[in-house]
């Protein structure tokens, strides 16, 4: 047991002392990697409001479209994630909204910008720079749309009995903005904003 023990005890230690990947140890030597937990929760008062949350329900007070960590120069294809989520009026006690649809309601979605600027902040300089390129998708009724003079976007009718719209916002970049990219860190700084505006019914 005591030998288990201190083997479970070695392992984290190897682990917890090297990032992902880990660093290189030797020939047959062992080696580890490590990634963060970051665990959180925010309590916040019920709405009866439009919503935007995801497929199970919980409210998203931002959308992250992470697409991890790439090696450099290994990119043979472009890197494509995605998000999706649906539009409720609340409540949403288990993520279940009130009716929605009905004759002449409609629900239009945009995104202010169909191309965002990710910065390189490991590196600061301000040219080094990679491209994602935005799209959605909101099922085979949306009609191409702008609203509030977003760029990008599409409207569809909310039947009669419909609770929820739902979507999916995509990112993509591009294997040779990957593969010719500077090492570090980049993200856009919540450059863009995805807009919903719900019409009901008159």
């Amino acid at each position: 047991m005591k030998k288990v023990l201190f083997g479970i005890m070695a392992l984290s230690a190897v682990t917890f002392s090297n990032n992902n990947p880990g660093a290189p140890t030797g020939t047959g030597e062992q080696e580890g990697a490590s990634v963060p937990v970051l665990v959180k929760a925010e309590i916040i008062a019920p709405s009866d409001s439009i919503q935007i949350t995801d497929l199970a329900g919980q409210l998203l007070p931002k959308i992250e479209l992470d697409h991890g960590r790439i090696i450099k120069g290994a990119a043979t294809a472009s890197s494509v994630v995605y998000q999706d989520f649906k539009v409720i009026k609340g409540p949403a006690a288990g993520g279940t909204g009130v009716e929605i649809g009905g004759t002449g309601a409609k629900m239009a979605v945009a995104i202010d910008g169909t191309d965002t600027e990710l910065k390189n902040s490991t590196t600061g300089i301000s040219t080094d720079t990679l491209t994602s390129n935005l799209s959605l998708l909101g099922g085979k009724d949306a009609e191409p749309v702008a609203i509030s003079g977003a760029a990008h976007g599409y409207e569809v009718n909310l039947a009669e009995g419909v609770t929820e719209h739902r979507g999916r916002i995509y990112s993509e970049l591009t294997a040779a903005d990957l593969n010719d990219g500077e090492l570090g860190y980049y993200d856009n700084g919540s450059e863009r904003t995805l807009t919903v505006l719900y019409t009901p019914a008159p």
